[in-house]
Formats: C-alpha cells, structure tokens, sequence
C-alpha cells in the first residue's frame, strides 16, 4: 500500500479490538487541520511514519485537540492496520484516500478539507463519480410515499441517472430496489457496517453485475451512531445533481438534518425537490426553505423523461434526442427511423442487420470472456445508446443467442449456461 494512505488509515481509521483505545482517531475536520498545515511545511503523511517527532517538530493544533502523544499513539498501530485490511480486502473491500483517482471530485469540491481522508466502498468505483439523484426519506413512509420512491427509484434508472442514497430501510431501499430492478445504477452511503452489506447475499448479483456501490466515510466495521449517520448526510447530497425528499417530519429526524444541512445559504450543494403530494408539515417547511415541489406520476411512463423535465428543466424530446447515438460507421442506417424492437423504440435509429452485427461481435467477446456484465457490454458499444443496448440484449435472450441467469445483468452464450447457473450455486452456497 501506499505509505501516505497508511500513515492516513492510521490517523483516521478505527480497528475491531480498539473500542477502549487511550486516544481516538482523527476525524474529519481534524485530519483536514493536520493535512492542510503539512502541506504548508511542504511535507507528507508518509513523513509521519519516519520520523514522527522531527516531521511534527513544529505542530501546534490550533483548537489545542490533538496532541504529539495522540498522533504517535494512532500512527504505532501498525499490526492493527495490517489485521484490519487483510480482512477487509478478502471481503471485496477498497479504498480510496484524497489523493487517489477514484476519490469524487464532487466532495472535494464541494466539501474542502472536511472531505472525508478516505472512503471505503465494495462494488463499482466508476458510480462514484457519476453524479445521479439523491433519494431520501423517512423510514415510516405511507403507501403514497412509497409509491412515490419507488416510481422515483425506477424511473431514474429509465433516464440514466444513477440513484444515491443512504441505504436506510425505507425510503432508501425502496428506491435502490427499485432503480436496481429497472436495470439502473445506485450509491449507497453507509453509516456504518460496511463490512457486513459487502458480505450480504441480498446485493451480491447487484454488486458483480456492476450496478451498485457501497460506500462509506467509517471503518468497515464501526457500529451504528448517531454522530456517524448525521455525518454521512452531507455525503449523499454532494455525491449527487440533485436530491429528491420523498417524506420527511418537520424540525426534527436525520432526513430533516440533512435536508436543512444542504439548503443553508452556505452550503446550497445540490437542488432539493419534494413531491407535490401527499401533503405533509415536513414537505411545507422544506418549501419555505427553498426546495421546489415536483409532480410524480401515479402511472409509469417510460417515454416521458419526467424527472429531467421538472428537475433539470430539460425538455424530454431535447433529452431524447442527446441520447440518440451517432450510427457506427461499420452498418447501414435503417430507412424506417421509427421502427421498433420487441416493444422498445431502437434510440440508434438502427436497422435490425445492425442488431445481427452487435450479436455477432458479441458472441465473439463471449467466447474468450465467457461473461460479461450489461456495463461492460455497453463500454464496447460506445455509439449505441443504453436504451438501444438494453433492448438488444433483452431481444438477443429472448431469441435464444444469449443466456443470462438470474436477475444479474450478466450475459454469457447458451453454450456456457451451465457453468454459469453452477458458479452462481456456488455463489449462494458460499
């Protein structure tokens, strides 16, 4: 590993066994301070490991909260360190400092040096900065407004943004479900217990299939708090283009905490929106700070791109038509723009010879990769859009050319079907 993210992981992190430690590690803010004057001594975290007395000759923490002693104590915890990753590397676990490329853009930005030193995550790192829709909301929700997270959830799939949330039972499941089972994306930032979501059966396909990202500003395997889950609030919302309060009480709650944390004058991170129904005193008192209502409709509609429209103020023709991809230059355009397959409008404006040469090119990848995920497919098909891939694919499983096992966006030949259905036996066994 690279020493600047050890030494970091040493100030920052919590290992199992440490609960009654004589010092706590840094948090944000206070990693931030440290960070910052290093910086200005033209120094790095990794010097911390050398020599920790001369590289911190001249700190002096200005809030008087963190001592020589508290440093040198959470930097010599080396074999926790090295106990801690072994474990949580065989789990699928990654990390990502400041420095790293992987780390969101949208944080740093948005957050300055109270961004947090490092997130863990398992699944895809690409979601991280990919923006999306933030959804929140209360865990008791009425059947309206779990119609309305789910309606949400889903339809930000259909318009290609990914669905962020905080992956709390109600609200925050409904819609991650609900984008995952329409074949979308979703993030979701943990308060806690990451190490346990990673092993959870329940999201495994979702997480090989590439379509979900845990992450989380806590060790692996910090239990739940409530400083913790008000904390990773402003996460959700800066990870995000925009955030959509599906229900929240008034004055009071972490859905209301958060919500008030992102529409202060001083932050303003993304847009908030709320539905226009049903009516609610939280829903109310979020207008009057500065959210916006939007409509959400009752039945779906697909052709409509509803949430661009009323949140991005994009017309959904003028969305339509960025979606449209340019024709590969390898295949004849099709004369009939307006065809249709299996039921869903070809965005590519594509004939069905084109549909044979996308078989064809992709049995030739199945071959020598035996699977390949929905993202993986769609990175080799660049000019296609992801609405035209989707209803390939689907129309290729239905014809018989492709096989995909489960509800995994994962697609293989039907040749390999067995040994694929196999792997995923062995998957739910372990």
């Amino acid at each position: 590993m690279d020493e600047n993210k050890q030494a970091t992981l040493l100030l920052v992190c919590r290992f199992p066994g440490t609960q009654r430690a004589p010092h706590n590690p840094l948090t944000s803010v206070e990693y931030g301070r440290l960070a910052l004057w290093l910086k200005e001594f033209g120094r790095f975290p990794r010097d911390l490991l050398v020599d920790p007395d001369a590289a911190l000759r001249e700190w002096v923490d200005p809030k008087g909260k963190i001592s020589l002693d508290r440093l040198k104590y959470l930097l010599g915890r080396g074999v926790a360190l090295g106990l801690a990753l072994e474990k949580w590397t065989g789990a699928g676990i990654w990390i990502a400092s400041r420095s790293d490329s992987a780390y969101p853009a949208r944080l740093k930005s948005r957050l300055g040096q109270s961004c947090p030193p490092v997130l863990f995550g398992i699944g895809e790192q690409s979601l991280l900065g990919n923006g999306g829709l933030a959804i929140v909301g209360s865990r008791n929700l009425g059947e309206v407004d779990q119609a309305n997270a789910a309606a949400s959830g889903r339809q930000a799939a259909y318009e290609g943004l990914n669905v962020i949330s905080g992956g709390a039972k109600g609200c925050d499941q409904i819609a991650t479900e609900a984008a995952l089972d329409a074949e979308g994306g979703a993030v979701s930032v943990l308060a806690n217990d990451l190490f346990k979501a990673a092993i959870d059966y329940k999201w495994r396909t979702f997480l090989r299939s590439k379509q979900l990202l845990f992450i989380s500003a806590e060790s692996p395997e910090v239990p739940f708090s409530v400083g913790s889950a008000m904390g990773r609030n402003k996460y959700i919302y800066c990870l995000a283009d925009a955030a959509l309060i599906i229900r929240s009480d008034a004055g009071k709650g972490g859905t209301w905490a958060g919500a008030v944390e992102n529409l202060r004058p001083t932050n303003q991170w993304v847009p908030t929106f709320v539905p226009s129904s049903p009516s609610c005193e939280g829903k109310s008192a979020l207008i009057h700070r500065g959210a916006v209502s939007i409509d959400i409709p009752t039945s779906i509609d697909t052709s409509v791109e509803w949430l661009k429209r009323q949140i991005f103020k994009v017309d959904s023709e003028v969305v339509r038509e960025a979606h449209r991809s340019p024709e590969p230059k390898a295949v004849t355009k099709s004369a009939a723009k307006g065809s249709e397959l299996n039921g869903i409008e070809e965005s590519s404006s594509l004939n069905k010879s084109d549909f044979d040469v996308f078989i064809e090119d992709l049995k030739s990848h199945l071959e020598a990769a035996q699977t390949l995920t929905f993202v993986e497919i769609k990175e080799k098909n660049s000019t296609l859009s992801k609405r035209c891939v989707r209803a390939w694919l689907d129309k290729g499983v239905e014809l018989g050319y492709l096989s995909r096992p489960g509800r995994a966006l994962i697609y293989s030949l039907p040749s390999q079907q067995k040994a694929n259905l196999d792997l995923f036996s062995d998957l739910e066994k372990s």
